[in-house]
């Protein structure tokens, strides 16, 4: 341990290395090829927060706040345009999911779900996944981040295997598998359910054709996420031979499977805000004020179970930082120009070439940028505003195209330490991060056959085609 300590101490941080240079050099070149300071800055900022985003040394949200900085100090847009991210109703929007999230764990709900999953599993391990598995999805529309909801999947996954024992290695690990996959399944199945979603529900905000309300996004993408769950399950379950594994005493015993006060006055309020969440936007009730209303309530005397310590310490506030500064960026490539003047060479150079091939080069793209990039924040940042350019240019609906791209570059399995959730599975020891990228590969094509089929059938029934 000792060792791996003073290895990464010593090891050279080649993101924080390069990144000034690249920047400078970008910014040089564009200025060269006759670009004005304000897309020329852009351009050479974008290429620092890609390298500082990327950095194994420097905290993320610190990286945000210096290219916040680095937009008004280099002129690129005023400080009151640099900082507006701070104002999106995204923002706050995770804030409050946060608070929840906070309230959910303090309260003991995830063993509790554990209990009741292990309850209906009924001793047969096939039926105890699928139960695990819709959990799992319970938790990606509580828990906002992946940090957060990878420390509570974790605890999940404890309870399950702890109730099944480890008398058989490869048990464990069909659960653990089914965890981490069904993690990156559901992750954008909910608005709220990863930062990648949350950017791209700002932007779209920010920047049009539409605003993307909650239930739509939950009608649009939650089946997809179902489906590539479905999937796999069955994998597994024919891989792992999960129907012929019974345990007696996987039955949930005699432990208590009633709420307690607590525990039902938080989801009672959980309750509320998804009710909220799916039908304020049709009732005319805007969700950001209310969801973050509700979640205060958590926090008051003999009312919530929440202290302002426990917000304190609880709340992601960096994240939130990280996510304003990644709205800035975007922001700023919207209005200095410069993501119109790069998506007119992009269409020019792809004018002429078939509608398919177009889709083609989006999937490839964010497939291959998602390998590259360290998160897919950074991926957005630097994708969302050039495919939605192209795409409209090219007579595309550029929702339609950007949220095939958004899902192709959530598959973060081809890279699993790359995944908070992944890394926090396979530190129990259950989790062989090797296994976990094989299944993933496996499964990729037929999650992308999935996507596709979604994205040309079951989107246009909802209004979203893919040309307008």
């Amino acid at each position: 341990m000792n060792r791996m300590e003073s290895l990464r101490r010593h090891s050279v941080d080649v993101p924080l290395l390069l990144g000034p240079p690249a920047a400078v050099v970008a910014g040089s070149l564009l200025l060269a090829m006759g670009f004005p300071w304000p897309q020329a800055g852009i351009g050479s900022i974008l290429v620092l927060s890609i390298g500082l985003w990327s950095s194994s040394t420097l905290a993320p949200p610190l990286a945000g706040l210096m290219v916040i900085a680095l937009l008004p100090v280099l002129r690129v847009t005023n400080f009151e345009a640099a900082v507006a991210g701070l104002a999106s109703g995204t923002v706050w929007l995770f804030l409050s999911v946060s608070i929840l999230a906070i309230a959910l764990r303090k309260v003991g709900i995830v063993a509790w779900v554990a209990d009741w999953v292990v309850r209906l599993g009924r001793g047969n391990a096939s039926r105890t996944l699928l139960a695990m598995m819709g959990a799992i999805l319970l938790l990606t529309t509580a828990v906002p981040t992946a940090v957060a909801r990878s420390g509570l999947v974790a605890l999940l996954l404890d309870g399950i295997v702890a109730a099944y024992g480890r008398e058989r290695e490869d048990i464990p690990r069909a659960f653990a598998l089914g965890a981490a996959m069904s993690v990156f399944a559901f992750q954008l199945s909910v608005m709220t359910g990863t930062n990648g979603a949350l950017y791209a529900v700002a932007w779209f905000e920010l920047h049009g054709p539409v605003s993307i309300t909650f239930g739509r996004w939950l009608a649009l993408m939650a089946p997809l996420g179902i489906i590539q769950a479905l999937l796999v399950w069955w994998v597994l379950r024919r891989e792992y031979r999960l129907d012929r594994v019974r345990v007696d005493r996987a039955t949930g015993g005699q432990k208590k499977l009633l709420l307690s006060g607590q525990q039902a006055r938080v989801l009672a309020v959980f309750a509320v805000l998804l009710l909220v969440w799916v039908l304020g936007p049709w009732a005319g009730l805007p969700i950001h004020p209310y969801t973050l209303l509700f979640a205060t309530l958590l926090c008051v005397p003999k009312v919530g179970v929440l202290v302002w310590e426990d917000l304190k310490e609880g709340i992601p506030w960096g994240t939130a930082l990280l996510l304003a500064s990644a709205i800035a960026v975007g922001d700023a490539f919207k209005q200095t120009g410069m993501g119109t003047v790069l998506g007119a060479y992009l269409t020019e150079a792809m004018g002429g070439i078939p509608d398919w091939l177009v889709t083609f080069a989006v999937l490839l793209a964010f497939l291959v940028g998602r390998i590259l990039f360290v998160n897919l924040l950074s991926l957005l940042v630097t994708l969302l505003p050039l495919v939605a350019s192209v795409g409209q240019d090219l007579g595309f609906n550029p929702v339609w195209l950007v949220l095939l791209g958004l899902y192709t570059g959530s598959m973060g399995f081809f890279l699993p330490a790359q995944s908070p959730v992944a890394v926090t599975l396979a530190a129990q020891g259950d989790l062989p991060l090797v296994e976990l990228s094989r299944l993933g590969m496996r499964l990729a094509p037929l999650w992308v056959a999935v996507l596709l089929v979604s994205a040309y059938t079951w989107w246009p029934l909802l209004g979203l085609r893919p040309f307008p």
